[in-house]
């Protein structure tokens, strides 16, 4: 939250936009900042999982008789760890629109109880560039979002059709499938290294 004694001398500096006597100077509250970074490890681990994912996609798809249920048991494993990170961060729905909102409504209020004009004017300046930061992440993680829907069913449909036919011929009718779903790692990798970029660019 911000408060008086959080904004005093240093704090109100940054309020405004102006970096003075070490003052650091983020694009974004410090408090939002924290929040994202936080959110940036557990997207940087859900990354990892995607191409552990691809991997035992490719050792799976080139399985045959015996190597089948060990890779095909290596790609459960590795959908499961998938799941749990991309369902723990929600891909930044942890730092949801409302909560957001609250912290630029504080800001909000804090920037109208400065009473000088020219450091009130240059609060509203650094919030209203934080708030477009902010806009662009959004925007970025519903591309990101948007795009990991469609890939996280296909992934779940390739386990629950083996699941059902544990077979080489079975393997072979879902090759096609699995194919895409390797394919589909640059596309879903490149949005999750935007949401990255613009997570560090804003903190």
């Amino acid at each position: 939250m911000f408060n008086k004694t959080v904004i005093s001398s240093c704090g109100l500096m940054i309020l405004a936009g102006i970096a003075l006597n070490g003052c650091a100077q983020t694009k974004v509250p410090a408090e939002i900042a924290q929040q994202l970074q936080g959110l940036k490890n557990e997207i940087v681990m859900g990354r990892s999982s995607i191409t552990t994912v691809t991997t035992t996609l490719k050792d799976l798809k080139e399985s045959r008789g015996a190597s089948l249920k060990p890779n095909f048991d290596a790609y459960t494993k590795a959908l499961d760890t998938l799941d749990n990170k991309a369902g723990g961060v929600g891909w930044v729905a942890a730092m949801t629109n409302e909560r957001a909102d609250k912290y630029f409504k504080n800001w909000d209020t804090e920037i109208d109880s400065i009473s000088d004009k020219d450091l009130r004017a240059a609060g509203e300046e650094r919030h209203q560039q934080a708030a477009a930061e902010y806009k662009k992440l959004r925007a970025l993680n519903d591309d990101l979002r948007n795009a990991f829907r469609p890939y996280v069913t296909r992934l779940g449909d390739i386990r629950t059709a083996l699941t059902a036919d544990l077979t080489d011929q079975g393997l072979e009718k879902s090759k096609s499938t699995i194919q895409k779903a390797i394919d589909d790692e640059g596309e879903i990798l490149k949005r999750v290294d935007a949401v990255i970029k613009q997570i560090d660019a804003m903190s």
